[in-house]
């Protein structure tokens, strides 16, 4: 069962991050901020295998291909190889993506990542889960995982200045 998740405005200033308002839908993964990490949210899976997402800040650039570089580079403490590019919907849009596998054998990882503006920011988005260079060929597959289709597609993030009166009672506040 899927649950709709917000993350306020007001909470993301109050950890030191852009002025953005996050809502998503998950299902199947653990959510948990982590403004001290310096991201907005981040969905982790079941014990077993690796799956995440995780948006964070990547600040005012376009989101090209050599910064969503920097920012897996960033969030992997493992050595990363990068794929070819690919497109994934995301917030509803279709957009370019890059591939990323990290880990070996039962550990590996196939990941992926975005960039979603925000009004004046922009955001990245780094998701993934298991699978090899030789089992997961794309970004696309990798964003056809159930949880993380689910989650990239209903992503809506919106900027809001300081003064933007959000209401006291969102459903399912994070």
């Amino acid at each position: 069962m899927a649950r709709r998740v917000q993350v306020l405005a007001r909470y993301s200033r109050a950890a030191g991050l852009p002025s953005v308002f996050l809502e998503l839908e998950v299902a199947g993964m653990t959510v948990s901020l982590s403004p001290g990490q310096g991201a907005f949210l981040r969905l982790s899976g079941p014990p077993g295998g690796p799956l995440f997402l995780i948006v964070k800040p990547l600040g005012r650039f376009p989101g090209s291909v050599p910064e969503l570089r920097e920012a897996v580079l960033a969030e992997e403490k493992r050595p990363v190889v990068f794929g070819p590019p690919g497109r994934v919907v995301a917030g509803g849009v279709e957009r370019e993506a890059i591939l990323f596998w990290t880990g070996e054998k039962a550990a590996s990882t196939a990941g992926g990542a975005l960039a979603i503006p925000a009004g004046e920011e922009i955001l990245v988005v780094v998701f993934g889960t298991m699978g090899t260079p030789a089992t997961v060929t794309s970004v696309e597959a990798v964003a056809s995982h159930p949880a993380l289709r689910r989650a990239l597609e209903t992503l809506r993030a919106e900027w809001r200045p300081e003064d933007f009166e959000e209401p006291e009672a969102a459903p399912e506040p994070c």
